[in-house]
């Protein structure tokens, strides 16, 4: 699905764990990754230099990635001072990159900066999904686990939808993606609409039910036709109830979701299913939002 990833860490997050899996990595379809760490720009009141030692340090265990490289695979390694968010624009504007590895928004709130920078504001400046990894899952995958999770990345995706403008932004980014790479592309899908159980009439949520099992076949036909396999649920309860059931019910290698820029009054008065995803769901995520 994605050709050219940027690995973002803070050697704190997980995510430095992957400079061993670069195999791993390539056969789920990156042919080029970069390795990304950020320092600040002041160290102990001066800028540090190229030999500062935690910026030598930082190539070195970065390094690691180039050890074992298959043919054809370019890796890269960037170590910059300064903040993180500007030195990643920088990086986008360098290479062709098509994903974004990072942390998402932690359950409890804290932890959602890549450096210091909140998640959500690269989000913002850039229309490139990311990749979306918890520490506490990265960091505890056994070494076999952790290489088997990097074959798979992207292999079946579940695909919350709801009909909504974010969800149709969603869908026409997958085929996009899907379209661009594929000899790469995602293999298996599941489409899961939940409606609420509000409606006190049955019958209506019956007709709900067809109206909502009918767009999803609409739009399994229209993914069929680049060569995925499609599977289409529509459940009723607490959407990210459902959701995480279904992830943990089948072989789900990761939640593809997006959210649309909102007024932050109305996001926290009224939360979009993509904020609860974000906030709520362990699994890997990718996100897809549009730049601002």
């Amino acid at each position: 699905m994605f050709q050219s990833g940027l690995i973002c860490t803070n050697f704190s997050d997980g995510l430095q764990r992957l400079v061993e899996y670069v195999p791993e990595l390539a056969q789920s379809g990156l042919k080029q990754i970069i390795f990304f760490h950020s320092i600040p720009a002041w160290k102990q009141g001066r800028i540090p230099s190229t030999h500062d030692p935690e910026i030598v340090e930082a190539r070195q265990k970065l390094e690691a990635a180039l050890k074992e490289i298959p043919d054809g695979i370019d890796v890269k390694i960037e170590v910059n001072t300064g903040r993180s968010y500007e030195a990643i624009l920088e990086l986008l504007k360098k290479y062709p990159i098509d994903v974004i590895f990072t942390i998402p928004p932690s359950i409890n709130g804290t932890n959602e900066q890549i450096f210091g920078e909140p998640t959500l504001d690269l989000a913002k400046a850039t229309q490139i999904p990311l990749m979306l990894m918890r520490p506490e899952l990265t960091s505890v995958y056994m070494n076999d686990e952790l290489a088997l999770r990097c074959q798979h990345l992207w292999r079946y995706l579940l695909i919350p939808y709801d009909d909504g403008d974010a969800a149709q932004y969603l869908i026409s980014q997958i085929k996009e993606y899907a379209t661009k790479h594929p000899a790469h592309q995602v293999q298996e899908c599941l489409l899961l609409w939940v409606l609420h159980n509000r409606a006190r009439d049955e019958e209506l949520l019956k007709i709900r039910q067809q109206e909502a099992q009918t767009k999803l076949n609409s739009i399994k036909q229209d993914l069929e036709t680049l060569n995925l396999k499609v599977a289409t649920e529509v459940r009723i309860g607490e959407p990210i109830l459902e959701i995480i059931k279904v992830a943990v019910e089948n072989d789900i290698s990761a939640i593809a979701f997006a959210m649309l820029h909102r007024n932050p009054f109305l996001s926290l008065a009224a939360p979009s299913l993509g904020t609860s995803i974000l906030s709520q769901v362990w699994f890997p995520m990718i996100f897809f939002s549009p730049k601002k």
